[in-house]
């Protein structure tokens, strides 16, 4: 594949969004939601309006971008601390949908988050974007930008399949694993659904258009019966603690009938028993992107699962 220089990437824009849950239905997630009320002013008074210089700059760290044998990838690094914290999008999700967690998330660790291909300033997806081609990539890419394991792995959605498959094949290089709203392999209603509909929802989330991340969703969807097939394949799951994040707002019917929702709601909790040292946390006000509407909670349980796997030196 033939590479692109490196060059900058736009934003996404700041604000609590709205959580895939509720907006393929036309609703807010009210975990996403501002409490707009204001203080009762004078009448003679009139409202202060903001000061544009005031504005709330883009928590997220500057861009980079390195070749791997695969094409271009774009990530970001940050932060300090004990722990090297490797942040793996769910499917159409560029970097921008873990802003919310920062920049507090970088007092935790170093903080490693990246586009898969066929986002942002990522290269243009391969004809199978699957999970092994997923987790050789960023490998590769963490081993140019000179970061070492043990890895503490954070996954969303679909890229807590590519979290489950990374630490079953290299089991020596993983810490923890954390997993938010994280697909099961046995998903079927989830990794079966039809990738316009998706896209639809996502746009409604992302607040971007989509023809800027449909190629990623379509080209993971696509793939995932074999990325299903190569955790399966790829051997134990590595005697480390888990920690699992699951939204208590069910998606709407058009999305995953009730029953589907339940059977998976089950599914979540037996991600958590990949572990003997597995936790099982509900995030009450949100759907399917807890980072976003319940950050802090992330960031909480996060803290708490480092600490079971990062015990401080003596």
């Amino acid at each position: 594949m033939a590479g692109r220089p490196p060059g900058p990437s736009p934003a996404a824009p700041i604000g609590p969004p709205p959580d895939l849950a509720a907006s393929v239905a036309g609703e807010e997630d009210p975990g996403a939601s501002l409490d707009l009320s204001l203080p009762t002013a004078s009448a003679a008074a009139p409202p202060r309006l903001p000061d544009a210089a005031a504005a709330t700059p883009d928590p997220m760290p500057p861009r980079q971008k390195l070749e791997t044998r695969a094409g271009w990838l774009e990530y970001t690094l940050s932060g300090h601390g004990p722990a090297t914290i490797v942040l793996f999008n769910g499917a159409g999700v560029t970097l921008d949908g873990w802003q919310a967690l920062y920049p507090e998330i970088e007092s935790i660790g170093r903080v490693f988050a990246w586009n898969r291909f066929g986002l942002q300033g990522s290269d243009e997806p391969p004809p199978l974007q699957d999970g092994e081609l997923i987790v050789a990539s960023v490998r590769e890419l963490m081993a140019q930008a000179g970061l070492r394991p043990p890895y503490v792995l954070v996954g969303h959605s679909l890229g807590g399949l590519h979290a489950n498959l990374f630490a079953r094949l290299h089991p020596d290089e993983v810490a923890a694993l954390l997993l938010i709203e994280a697909t099961h392999p046995r998903d079927d209603e989830v990794l079966q659904q039809d990738a316009s509909q998706l896209s639809r929802g996502l746009a409604k989330v992302l607040a971007e258009p989509p023809e800027q991340f449909e190629a990623n969703l379509r080209a993971e969807l696509e793939a995932a019966p074999e990325t299903v097939q190569q955790v399966r394949t790829a051997g134990p799951f590595p005697r480390v603690p888990v920690a699992v994040i699951s939204g208590a707002m069910e998606p709407p019917k058009s999305l995953l009938p009730p029953d589907a929702a339940q059977a998976r709601q089950a599914r979540q909790e037996a991600l958590a028993r990949l572990s003997p040292d597995g936790e099982h946390v509900i995030a009450a006000r949100s759907g399917h992107f807890p980072q976003r509407s319940e950050p802090e909670l992330v960031l909480a349980v996060l803290r708490r699962l480092i600490e079971r796997a990062l015990p401080p030196a003596p």
